[in-house]
């Protein structure tokens, strides 16, 4: 990894810690060009000496330091809301200045609490324990320090006379890591570190293999219906991971719920934040939500919109003719209880979506054209009413919002 900082400008996150000032030595031997930030909390009477500290060490290195010391405001988790904070701070800083990445003081400790973590919460992650490199938000992260154990850096702070603080609420049991950081993994024998290094990289060649699964189902963004139902259901949770991690981070419970759907109905539609996970033809793909609708025309001009176009050409089940008796006319989107008197009767437009099987997806914004009286005059795809049926139509209404149009995010990704 060290070869790999000797590319561009780093951000070192420096906590003041000794794995982190370890590392602030080691980069400085190996001559790697690198910065450092620094977050201050405010939440530890230490920390003001702790900056103070890394910024004397910093300008005596010639070495620019950023530092966020803004008063820090949370709710709910501190470890979860600091976390989020000072990464943010971090890529905003590796972005504004066209840093490499970010590089952090991470350790074996870490790594072994990490998996610890990820086993007892029975999640599956992107990766098992802590990644030597990865992305966040767009920026590159590297751990170079994996493979070093947390006494093994005290050791190196000792005999390279670097000088650290220690943050003595790491030392109580208050959290769930500190806990294991203390009853077990500080306990744990070279042996026992290795094994769990074995199970940790078992894992990630596992995880590897079923998402390699997973992602081969993927064709142009969507997956076929018939593919996914046959496949082990492991692949299938981690299918539907592909599509929710567009828009959110999922829990274990919402995908066995979502594959619980998906593996027992023909359609569905279930709502992820501002988007549907939906079917179309056998083909389940992620659709951004349309917007119900209601556009007013005191007389026909030609247009387009995301779920409806108005033509002069078409088929004959888009077409209408219009009267002066009949504007303004209305086109919006289908309403519970639509209807239309047919020529062979009256026909309900929820009928219609059913006997022609329309997508659940398409069904709320599909379009009727309604007269100024209130009365369904024709519904795309369907046809017109029967007082409004010509061998010489005046417009074609034509519905639009299909699975192309609905694609959340760009093909590219698979």
């Amino acid at each position: 990894m060290m070869k790999e900082l000797k590319e561009g400008t780093w951000l070192l996150a420096l906590s003041g810690g000794p794995d982190s000032m370890a590392l602030f030595d080691m980069l400085e031997k190996e001559k790697v060009s690198f910065a450092c930030a620094f977050v201050n909390y405010h939440v530890r009477e230490q920390a003001e000496e702790e900056e103070a500290y890394v910024k004397q060490l910093c300008e005596s290195h010639g070495i620019v330091l950023h530092v966020l010391d803004d008063p820090f405001v949370w709710s709910g988790n501190f470890e979860a809301a600091a976390r989020d904070y000072r990464y943010d701070f971090f890529v905003r800083c590796v972005k504004e200045n066209n840093y490499a990445g970010i590089v952090t003081g991470h350790q074996e400790d870490d790594l072994l609490e990490t998996w610890l973590m990820q086993r007892r919460k029975g999640i599956t992650p992107q990766y098992y324990g802590l990644a030597e490199k990865s992305v966040m938000k767009g920026v590159v992260l590297i751990r170079p320090l994996l493979s070093c154990s947390k006494e093994l850096l005290l050791q190196y702070c000792e005999d390279h006379q670097v000088k650290y603080y220690t943050d003595h609420t790491n030392l109580l049991p208050v959290h769930e890591r500190n806990r294991l950081r203390l009853d077990v993994v500080s306990g744990m024998s070279e042996e026992e570190r290795a094994l769990m290094r074995k199970e940790i990289d078992e894992a990630n060649a596992h995880l590897s293999f079923v998402r390699n699964s997973a992602e081969n189902l993927f064709t142009d963004g969507y997956v076929l219906l018939d593919q996914y139902r046959t496949s082990d259901r492991e692949v299938r949770l981690c299918v539907l991971r592909c599509f929710y991690e567009q828009v959110k981070s999922p829990s274990k419970k919402e995908l066995e719920e979502a594959d619980r759907i998906v593996m027992k109905k023909r359609d569905f539609l279930i709502e992820v934040l501002d988007a549907y996970l939906a079917q179309d033809d056998g083909r389940m793909f992620l659709g951004k939500k349309f917007d119900t609708y209601s556009y007013s025309f005191d007389e026909i001009s030609l247009m387009e919109t995301p779920c409806f176009a108005v033509r002069d050409t078409g088929k004959g089940t888009e077409a209408v003719s219009l009267s002066e008796d009949d504007f303004p006319i209305t086109i919006r989107s289908f309403e519970e209880g639509d209807s239309i008197a047919m020529r062979f009767g009256t026909k309900s437009v929820h009928r219609f979506f059913i006997d022609r099987k329309i997508p659940l997806y398409q069904r709320s914004v599909w379009p009727v054209v309604v007269n100024r009286t209130g009365e369904v005059i024709l519904v795309p795809g369907l046809g017109c009413d029967v007082s409004h049926y010509s061998d010489k139509p005046g417009v074609y209404v034509v519905q639009l919002a299909g699975m192309e149009a609905a694609f959340y995010v760009g093909r590219e990704r698979y």
